[in-house]
């Protein structure tokens, strides 16, 4: 089934859309331009959730009147958008979910008879309150568990929580998207999953892509790329294979990885770990520190990772769970080919051979395919690099605000009158 969906070309749909909007009068049940209350739990660039309602805030503030319910929110108009802060802990993660519930909750109530009249509806990032109108959703977590390979290890205290945290996610999952007026997916792959998952919802679901800024990916002429490389160590003769994550290393398939990297002996291939705290990191140094591990090198956490990408050959992520990877896209974005499964999103964007390699989860596939890119000519990678940034480039964030104006109008045309 395909789900109504924006074209990722953008063009043609972006007219009919103009046209189509400037037939609309823009007026809400109250009059006026819609209220809508956002919750999320960090709303912050670094955040791949958060930055992806940092971006339909950022496209809709002069449209909306925005109230924002989060942990942490890196306000890009203060002067249109209001932030209600939910003061809970950060960790660990289950806590975090149960904790929110409960206290945006709070804080809603109390921000309604501040205003002393409801909100046009309401929009929740994932399944993070109750309450929510639309449910946009990045995410499915019953899907994940039922995976007959889920990669969580229960074998360690964090293993638990990180289970728990998806455990709990999933129970509350079905009672939400059911009550729900409207679902946001952000792949056709999840869209799918949804409506398997979750039966009663057929027909609520529709598709937005994740979408990223295209240009600011580009690598400048300025950027000395052989003097970053030769302070991380590497020289003009390494192939450098890049892997980028904030956390969940096993889901998103870094111990692969590695193995694929033990499998290649090659010295001259290098795998560059960029993201993830101390801590989160310590078991992945320790398997990259035993003999015959080959060359691994271990950033840790960056606020910035296009330097990484400009610098780096090839992207390698063989996760065994993405509705829509966006550090996948940016890599492909800023040049690289990128060697992965042919996941939600991926498999929308990436063709084996043209701009990158499809792979499985296994050493033996990973490897397989970081050989196929060794083997490409100069001129071989620079036209998959070239092809990658084309594909990519359809993801721009270009008339995004569009695509979430017609969803937001439909939705409140549909939307019973008051009284």
């Amino acid at each position: 089934m395909i789900h109504e969906s924006e074209s990722a070309a953008g063009g043609a749909v972006a007219r009919r859309l103009r046209a189509r909007l400037s037939r609309l009068d823009g007026t809400t049940a109250g009059g006026g331009r819609p209220s809508i209350a956002v919750f999320d739990h960090h709303v912050v660039p670094t955040n791949p959730v958060g930055s992806r309602t940092l971006a339909l805030l950022s496209a809709l503030a002069d449209e909306c009147d925005f109230t924002v319910f989060a942990i942490s929110f890196d306000n890009p108009r203060p002067d249109r958008i209001r932030h209600v802060a939910v003061p809970v802990t950060r960790r660990p993660l289950v806590v975090q979910y149960g904790c929110f519930h409960a206290v945006a909750a709070l804080r809603y109530a109390v921000e309604r008879l501040r205003r002393g009249r409801p909100f046009d509806f309401v929009l929740s990032a994932d399944a993070i309150v109750l309450f929510a109108d639309i449910y946009y959703i990045h995410f499915c977590n019953r899907a994940f568990l039922r995976m007959t390979s889920c990669p969580i290890r229960r074998d360690s205290l964090m293993g638990i929580l990180h289970w728990a945290n998806h455990a709990l996610q999933a129970a509350v999952e079905p009672f939400v998207f059911r009550r729900a007026s409207s679902m946001i997916a952000v792949s056709q792959g999840l869209a799918r999953e949804l409506d398997d998952a979750f039966p009663g919802t057929g027909g609520k679901t529709r598709v937005i892509h994740n979408r990223i800024d295209v240009g600011r990916l580009r690598r400048p002429d300025s950027f000395d790329r052989a003097a970053f490389r030769a302070g991380l160590g590497l020289d003009d003769r390494d192939t450098v294979l890049l892997f980028v994550a904030h956390g969940h290393f096993d889901r998103k398939g870094l111990p692969v990885l590695l193995a694929a990297q033990r499998q290649l002996a090659d010295p001259r291939t290098v795998v560059l770990v960029v993201g993830g705290s101390d801590q989160g990191l310590r078991p992945y140094r320790a398997m990259a520190a035993e003999p015959g591990a080959g060359r691994v090198l271990f950033t840790g956490s960056s606020s910035d990772v296009r330097p990484y990408l400009w610098a780096a050959d090839a992207f390698v992520f063989p996760s065994f769970y993405e509705s829509f990877s966006l550090v996948s896209l940016e890599a492909a974005a800023s040049g690289l080919p990128v060697i992965a499964p042919r996941l939600h999103g991926i498999d929308e964007y990436l063709v084996d051979g043209v701009d990158g390699f499809a792979v499985e989860q296994t050493p033996a596939s990973v490897s397989g395919g970081i050989r196929r890119f060794l083997a490409l000519t100069a001129e071989e990678r620079r036209a998959m690099s070239a092809m990658a940034q084309m594909i990519a480039a359809s993801f721009d964030m270009a008339g995004l605000d569009l695509l979430w104006r017609e969803l937001l109008k439909d939705w409140q045309r549909m939307r019973p009158a008051p009284g």
